[in-house]
């Protein structure tokens, strides 16, 4: 994925958390009038402060999510489903008489 992807999918994450925190509650903890945070959005300030996100290698994700390295998932999932084949296994050998 290039910068340019991940800006844009940085500023619809930012987009739709504003939408739901909405514009009011944001203004608030700036300190600044509602229709500050609205001509900020008109006018691509959002869009600028994204794509400066994504060319440092940065990229906007909720609150309750939680990153990893790739590799380390990897391992995980490699676990995962050695352990679910091995149970896979057991049961053949439980019901297998039937």
């Amino acid at each position: 994925m290039d910068n340019q992807e991940r800006s844009r999918k940085n500023l619809s994450s930012v987009l739709k958390a504003l939408a739901s925190a909405g514009q009011r509650r944001v203004a608030e903890a700036l300190g600044v009038h509602e229709s500050t945070v609205s001509k900020m959005k008109s006018e691509g300030e959002f869009d600028r402060f994204c794509l400066l996100l994504a060319e440092c290698g940065l990229k906007v994700v909720p609150i309750e999510m939680r990153c990893y390295p790739e590799k380390d998932l990897d391992a995980i999932l490699t676990l995962a489903k050695r352990q679910i084949e091995q149970m896979d296994g057991v049961r053949s050998l439980a019901w297998g008489d039937d």
